[in-house]
């Protein structure tokens, strides 16, 4: 067998860094008129950030009665629109004045982790008050505007970062929601999240994690190698780039590394993960 040159054989192939967002898909909240929210718990959706089985955050509607005209037949609440994290979940800031992250904003260990009263860690995405006369339509009064911290009011979209604990250590990640408008009774939906699952790594915020391919020429053939993470993750090839390129699922590549043949032409590899884009 001849001798391998690696400089001139690594030329002929190009990596891209491994990209996949986790897509979750929404049931939205019953809108302020469809219908009213009257009960003191009304969970909208849940995100499993992981994908592990059970959510990791979730949004909760909470309609509080008030009772303001006892001895009459007028129905009063107020009604709280919250982004909910289990123990090991929590919200995190963009800076100590802002929550909500902007595109392509790193999210990681350098990201202060959102706290309000009580080492509650309930963010508030919006509010207000619901009251109906008899033989009337349902009223809706704006008595949250005001309010200290109310990101949600001039905003139809947010990106929030997070943090999830898990055994072999912290994970950021990020939440993507949405609305059709920024008037006080609309309710903001999920669009999509995602999390890097190599913990400690951080993440870019509205895009996919990347995790680095490790490339090696040997007499064998060419090693592929990546960060051990779960194999819900796939290796892909494509011999283009770009919105036409044919991405191939390589068999049994999902151990963290793979030797394939030596290619002919330039190849692309990328990890995807499992449901997601």
């Amino acid at each position: 067998m001849s001798p391998i040159d690696p400089l001139n054989i690594i030329q002929r192939w190009c990596f891209t860094l491994g990209l996949a967002a986790v897509v979750g898909v929404a049931v939205p909240l019953a809108g302020p008129l469809d219908p009213p929210i009257l009960e003191v718990r009304v969970e909208g959706f849940g995100v499993n950030v992981d994908q592990d089985g059970g959510a990791d955050f979730r949004i909760v509607a909470n309609a509080d009665r008030l009772f303001g005209f006892p001895g009459t037949e007028i129905l009063d609440y107020r009604v709280s629109l919250q982004l909910e994290s289990e123990a090991w979940s929590t919200p995190l800031r963009a800076t100590p004045k802002r929550i909500a992250f902007r595109e392509n904003e790193e999210i990681s260990s350098q990201s202060e982790v959102y706290v309000v009263g009580f080492n509650s860690n309930l963010l508030w995405m919006g509010g207000y008050d619901e009251v109906k006369f008899p033989s009337e339509e349902w009223n809706y009064y704006d008595v949250f505007k005001v309010e200290r911290e109310n990101l949600w009011r001039s905003h139809n979209e947010l990106l929030i970062g997070i943090l999830t604990i898990r055994n072999d250590g912290s994970h950021y990640g990020w939440i993507r929601f949405a609305r059709s408008g920024t008037g006080f009774t609309t309710p903001f939906e999920l669009v999509d999240f995602s999390w890097h699952p190599i913990a400690g790594e951080p993440i870019a915020a509205g895009k996919p994690p990347v995790i680095r391919l490790k490339p090696e020429v040997t007499p064998e053939g060419l090693k592929v190698s990546w960060p051990g993470i779960s194999t819900m993750w796939i290796l892909e090839s494509s011999a283009s780039l770009g919105a036409d390129a044919e991405w191939i699922t390589i068999p049994d590549a999902t151990s963290g590394e793979v030797l394939l043949p030596l290619p002919e032409t330039n190849r692309f590899y990328r990890l995807r993960r499992l449901g997601g884009l």
